[in-house]
């Protein structure tokens, strides 16, 4: 196409230097002919009894000014591969007018629109968007500023402060955010694992109290059960009814325990 422009400006300068009009153009023989105007192109010169004849240009050719060409311009092509599209069709009077594509921004610019385009700038995580891009300008990014943070290279967003109830696990940095964990939720797992086995404990003892307390020979000098104390020869249970007590030694066995059982539900309240 450009080959083609400059051979209308020859044309044209010689047109102008052998005496002809602006509006017209030298033949070969010397006669002075009419140009053709926009969207046509010479179909044949002029004679001494007939004008200029001028031919439309087909599709895929313009011709956007008045000439004395004899072919029209071919259009140009907006490549959506290369980040183009056509914001206006070619027509006989005016070439293709490319821009670029949604995400694209034009490198190169002419008459004609774009004819080169390339993709946005993306941010990465740790960054912002800064200014967003446009069809004429790349994006710009920025590195998110101490105590801020982006996970995708778009905002920056404040870190996390962990509440009193809440204790941090995890540093902020600037791709992450801080991250906290209720502390109550820990104490009572603590606590749990504290009370389990101590729960274990009673549950047995309950069950070999239950299922192991001796039978107690009825005498009727002694009157009706729940007047009746019995003891075990071995001193290992007593029983007054319903009633199972435990003997001195589960006693002692169980209050060694207690202190055990009492520092740990402290160390748990301090956490």
């Amino acid at each position: 196409m450009v080959s083609t422009v400059l051979l209308f400006v020859v044309v044209a300068f010689t047109a102008s230097s052998s005496g002809c009009r602006d509006e017209e153009y030298t033949t070969r023989d010397g006669q002075c002919c009419p140009k053709c105007h926009e969207g046509t192109v010479v179909g044949r010169d002029c004679t001494t009894e007939v004008g200029t004849r001028c031919v439309r240009c087909e599709n895929g050719t313009f011709m956007n000014r008045s000439n004395s060409l004899k072919k029209c311009f071919p259009c140009s092509s907006c490549d959506p591969g290369h980040g183009l599209f056509p914001k206006q069709e070619c027509s006989p009077t005016s070439d293709t007018f490319c821009e670029a594509l949604n995400g694209f921004f034009c490198r190169s610019v002419t008459s004609s629109g774009c004819t080169e385009a390339e993709k946005h700038s993306v941010c990465k995580p740790g960054q912002r968007i800064k200014e967003p891009g446009t069809n004429r300008r790349d994006a710009v990014c920025e590195d998110c500023q101490e105590g801020y943070f982006s996970s995708e290279g778009v905002t920056c967003s404040l870190w996390a402060k962990c509440s009193e109830s809440q204790t941090k696990v995890e540093e902020g940095s600037s791709v992450s955010d801080v991250v906290c964990r209720n502390k109550s939720t820990r104490n009572r797992f603590f606590l749990f694992l504290l009370i389990l086995p101590v729960g274990l404990v009673f549950g047995v003892i309950y069950k070999v109290c239950g299922n192991k307390v001796p039978e107690a020979p009825q005498s009727p000098a002694l009157g009706t059960l729940e007047e009746q104390e019995v003891g075990s020869r071995n001193g290992d249970f007593r029983r007054r009814g319903d009633e199972c007590l435990r003997a001195p030694e589960q006693e002692q066995e169980l209050s060694f325990h207690e202190p055990q059982l009492q520092a740990a539900m402290m160390e748990t309240e301090k956490r």
